[in-house]
């Protein structure tokens, strides 16, 4: 049964999606739309993100925390789309090895308990020539009044919102290292004025 905290975590993303997407809607939109075969969403919280997928794509859930998994489904079914939900974390996906076509995550490696290994995992279970999407937020550049702001909120932060770090340094030398064959992104600030969090990365890496 899922803990206390995970309801109310869970509870908590489904009833501010509409917020959070109102900021990276047109984000997930554009980068969504490249999707394609059977997609994995690693974390995939309530599955919002779903209403961004192409048609006809098959879609496996990888999602540790057991209470998300009625919002996945009631998304799923209010969006014609068949479900294969998995219980995991990043670190070990429950996939083959090159199984599928696309992994996705958005606000994922903020909070797994180790980056790189993720970042193995998903390069493992990607078929050859498969592409990893991913929309993170990441820590601000060193020296400046955010970066400041973020050290300072970092475990208010990590407690409030399920272990995520608020200042990880995330780039493509993470995805290098861990073997893709080429990455592409861009840096951008996605949300208000006064966010710790609008620092983000966008973009594509391919095995």
């Amino acid at each position: 049964m899922p803990s206390l905290n995970q309801k109310l975590f869970a509870w908590f993303t489904e009833n501010t999606e509409e917020r959070r997407d109102k900021i990276l809607g047109e984000t997930k939109q554009h980068l969504f739309a490249r999707a394609n075969g059977t997609v994995a969403e690693i974390g995939m919280g309530t599955g919002s993100n779903m209403q961004y997928y192409p048609d006809g794509v098959k879609v496996i859930a990888v999602e540790p925390n057991e209470a998300m998994e009625r919002y996945i489904l009631e998304n799923a079914a209010e969006l014609g789309i068949e479900i294969d939900i998995r219980r995991s974390s990043a670190e070990e996906l429950p996939l083959d090895d090159e199984s599928v076509d696309t992994v996705i995550t958005t606000h994922v490696l903020c909070s797994v308990a180790d980056v790189q290994q993720s970042l193995r995992e998903i390069l493992r279970v990607l078929k050859p020539e498969g592409q990893y999407l991913f929309l993170e937020h990441v820590a601000a550049e060193q020296g400046t009044t955010l970066r400041v702001m973020q050290n300072i909120v970092r475990r208010l932060h990590a407690a409030a919102f399920n272990g995520c770090q608020c200042n990880r340094e995330i780039g493509g030398v993470n995805m290098k290292n861990a073997g893709f064959e080429s990455v592409a992104y861009r840096k951008k600030n996605l949300g208000g004025y006064l966010s710790h969090i609008k620092p983000h990365i966008i973009g594509a890496a391919t095995k």
